[in-house]
């Protein structure tokens, strides 16, 4: 379990990364039909392709056990999605290294702002963006859930 391997995802990888995604929208018991869940999930990883987006997993041997995904989503600006790691891995600094991946993908694609929404509930997923230099915005998207703040990260 010590040796957790990170990288952008590849095309044998795509089954498992979908239901590792599924085990996370299971977890959040949240109806996510306002993202367009079942296309992003038939379609997948089509919203994260390169160049403008990218894909993150975190695998243990052959197991993927957390992910982050990154998309553009207006000119300059990107955004974090799906950041999610196994209830079994948690606490083993893993969601703060993919977050560390994924700004660096974004700095790399030369986006200048970072955003995501997220749940004032996850308490440890806000303090690690904010350990991170995110801080909080006004809304961006659409999102009809209560408790959901919006955070953004100057990135240049």
């Amino acid at each position: 379990m010590d040796n957790i391997e990170y990288k952008k995802l590849e095309n044998n990888e795509i089954t498992q990364t979908k239901d590792l995604i599924m085990e996370y929208i299971k977890w959040l018991n949240m109806d996510l039909c306002f993202q367009n869940i079942d296309d992003e999930l038939n379609n997948f990883p089509q919203k994260y392709k390169e160049p403008d987006g990218t894909f993150i997993i975190a695998k243990d041997n052959n197991l993927v056990v957390g992910c982050v995904g990154l998309r553009k989503i207006k000119n300059e600006i990107c955004e974090i999605k799906r950041l999610f790691v196994k209830d079994k891995y948690k606490g083993k600094n893993i969601g703060k290294k993919l977050v560390e991946i994924i700004i660096e993908e974004g700095q790399n694609k030369g986006y200048k702002k970072m955003r995501l929404d997220t749940l004032n509930i996850m308490e440890t997923a806000v303090a690690i963006y904010k350990k991170y230099g995110f801080y909080e915005i006004e809304p961006y998207t659409y999102n009809p859930e209560k408790g959901v703040i919006y955070l953004e990260k100057i990135l240049w």
